[in-house]
């Protein structure tokens, strides 16, 4: 990120934007370090990297300080990769070619910037709008002061997985390991009751639950905007939204089994064309931009644009009608979809706190208890997967983890159940 571009950007977007590329480059000279040659892991982060402004040399200086290797040296890990990719392409390769990025230097960090400001309302902060450590004062979310490092923590995990530099989970796990070694265990948050005249609920959360749930909903919600930039694009009012199996229920637009998988008319963008074909209403069907709603809080709904006459429906009527009503047998009880993906996400739950039981016990004295937990914590995984197996609902991995239940602690478990 050179000088001309940082002065275009607000210190608190730059300030996460330098985290990113210290943790990155970091995450590089880690996967050269084990491997002892550039993989492909590695090679996808440099093209990252160089998308969004840092020179190559800048790179591989940094691999040198910190390996403390020579340039031929690094010059020799790079080619053991040409030589590795050079097996999977026809043309000639060379250290530029698998290290070259696919677009322009600064395109990629450009169209983020958009999608932030967008998103916080050129505010540039608080990129995953996480409600985190708030108490409501005079109708208005009020931050503690602890709040802001836990804001910080979550925008840096947004770029890291919005840019495409480090995947989901590994941004997860950094975060939640920033957080739980500043002291941060839980999160505490208020959030509007559904009835009327009622006063909101305090709720509290692990802060794995918390940092999963926050990264989760800030990147489905840039994907919104960027899919708002789409459909302005080809001009087109319509948009279809996306639809699976065990989609949310409820009232009004809380209940996403109800507008999933369907295509609609958006009133706003009403200048590229009228509500010819009758279509329901975008905005107050899906509550698209509210809390309950579509790109609201842990929805993994998408939409895209729709052009009518062209564009082919993903679901049909009948297959959303057995997407939301088909039932299965488990173990002599009926679930319907959405019921068993609530199951699912009741069983990560559990299996986390077994495992949070786990670390504690894992003292001398609680033998007996550490025990009696790993026997839980096996049972349960064994019906995750059964369930999982039966519904057709893929597992969440990365829900069940737990910062400190590492994989020395997970084999210790299993020779207990044993």
């Amino acid at each position: 990120m050179n000088d001309d571009w940082l002065e275009n950007v607000t210190e608190e977007l730059a300030e996460n934007y330098i985290i990113l590329e210290q943790e990155v480059l970091a995450d590089i000279c880690r996967r050269f370090e084990w491997s002892d040659t550039a993989t492909a892991s590695a090679l996808h982060q440099i093209r990252q990297l160089q998308e969004q402004g840092i020179d190559l040399k800048a790179i591989e200086s940094k691999i040198k300080k910190t390996l403390h290797i020579t340039q031929k040296q690094l010059d020799d890990m790079f080619q053991e990769a040409v030589e590795r990719e050079q097996a999977y392409a026809t043309e000639l390769l060379d250290k530029a070619s698998i290290t070259k990025p696919t677009i322009g230097k600064q395109a990629l960090l450009l169209q983020e910037i958009e999608v932030i400001k967008k998103q916080t309302k050129k505010e540039m902060y608080n990129i995953t709008q996480s409600l985190g450590f708030s108490f409501k004062v005079n109708n208005k979310p009020q931050f503690y002061y602890i709040a802001e490092a836990y804001q910080k923590v979550l925008d840096i995990a947004y770029l890291e997985v919005s840019t495409g530099t480090i995947d989901y989970n590994t941004a997860a796990k950094n975060a939640i390991k920033k957080l739980s070694d500043s002291g941060i265990k839980y999160v505490y948050y208020d959030k509007e009751s559904k009835k009327p005249f009622e006063p909101p609920k305090r709720y509290v959360n692990h802060v794995d639950v918390a940092v999963k749930r926050a990264i989760r909903t800030g990147v489905t919600q840039a994907q919104g905007i960027l899919s708002e930039n789409t459909i302005d694009t080809v001009q087109t009012p319509y948009v279809e939204v996306s639809a699976h199996a065990g989609a949310r229920t409820g009232l009004g637009i809380g209940n996403h089994a109800a507008w999933q998988g369907r295509v609609y008319y958006w009133s706003e963008k009403s200048e590229y064309g009228e509500n010819t074909l009758n279509y329901p209403d975008f905005i107050k069907t899906t509550g698209y931009g509210e809390g309950a709603g579509l790109k609201g809080y842990n929805c993994s709904h998408d939409f895209r644009a729709f052009i009518p006459n062209v564009s082919r429906r993903i679901y049909t009527d009948d297959e959303l009608w057995h997407m939301a009503n088909d039932t299965f047998s488990y173990n002599g009880k009926n679930y319907t979809m959405y019921e068993a993906s609530q199951h699912m996400r009741q069983l990560e739950r559990t299996m986390r706190t077994y495992k949070n039981e786990l670390i504690g016990f894992n003292i001398k004295g609680q033998e007996k208890e550490f025990e009696t937990a790993a026997i839980k914590l096996q049972k349960k995984s064994k019906q995750y997967s059964d369930f999982s197996k039966a519904s057709g609902l893929k597992k969440r991995v990365a829900d069940t983890q737990v910062q400190g239940f590492d994989r020395a602690l997970a084999a210790k478990a299993r020779r207990k159940y044993k």
